[in-house]
């Protein structure tokens, strides 16, 4: 792309995001005072979803669910009762949230977000279909850059999705103390999968798999395959539960393994 071509897409894209801005205007304003009354720092993204509860054919069962990024971590936000702050310092826990789907096989996963767990052991359910208010393009932002030639899409702006500040923040926070847990002698377990400072240990395994005799491991939800130097392979499925996966990655990852993941369930 053009330096001109790219200067007049970043002009509009931030005429557009000032006009995405002011229409979010009270909420943005709302967000800067909670960042200032529970020191979280500037806010960095406003995300909002539908919530729905019994009887949900009652409109007032019905309520927007606002959720405002920080550099510090994030807020929740509903109607009528205190903002619930989650730092990012006090996440113990994080997994990429999926479910199963009525068929229950293997390849049959639903993806919904991320679960967090809190110092005081609670669950933050981050849902995937949070939408950035921000956002001048809106949900199909990806689609319009899926349309233009690869050259424009490349400098195609985009507002960040709430799941790579969660990817950057909580699980790289996660992912670095299970590190330094394995590391320190400890075991860190996915599933009926079990990472040891000796290797990979599946449901039925006696022993573990040495990290020397690993070539690469490749993950999806619910599924493991440890391919060995020998041209063999090892193959752990759980059918019950399939989140987490990413994030085994990428602690296969921080230990010095090969390992990649696929997002397919």
């Amino acid at each position: 792309m053009r330096p001109e071509a790219r200067q007049r897409l970043d002009e509009q894209y931030q005429r557009m995001v000032g006009q995405a801005k002011q229409r979010s205007a009270a909420n943005w304003r709302h967000a800067v005072q909670v960042g200032l009354e529970l020191g979280m720092g500037e806010p960095l993204g406003l995300y909002h979803r539908t919530e729905i509860t019994p009887p949900v054919r009652l409109r007032r069962g019905r309520f927007v669910r606002w959720l405002y990024a920080y550099p510090d971590g994030l807020v929740e936000v509903d109607p009528g009762v205190p903002p619930r702050p989650v730092r990012w310092d006090e996440v113990t826990g994080v997994v990429d949230h999926w479910t199963p789907d009525v068929s229950e096989s293997e390849s049959s996963w639903s993806y919904k977000g991320f679960l967090l767990t809190a110092g005081d052991d609670r669950t933050v359910t981050i849902r995937a279909d949070y939408q950035n208010a921000l956002d001048p393009y809106g949900p199909g932002g990806g689609f319009f850059a899926a349309l233009v030639p690869a050259e424009v899409a490349a400098d195609f702006p985009l507002v960040r999705p709430i799941a790579d500040l969660i990817t950057e923040q909580a699980v790289a926070r996660v992912v670095a103390r299970q590190v330094e847990a394995v590391r320190a002698g400890r075991v860190v377990r996915r599933g009926d999968v079990r990472v040891t400072p000796a290797g990979i240990v599946g449901p039925k395994d006696a022993g573990a798999t040495p990290w020397a005799e690993i070539e690469r491991v490749e993950l999806r939800p619910g599924r493991v395959d440890v391919r060995l130097t020998n041209g063999k392979s090892r193959r752990y499925v759980n059918y019950l539960d399939g989140s987490g996966y990413s994030v085994l990655c990428q602690l296969l990852v921080g230990l010095g393994a090969q390992a990649s993941y696929e997002a397919r369930g």
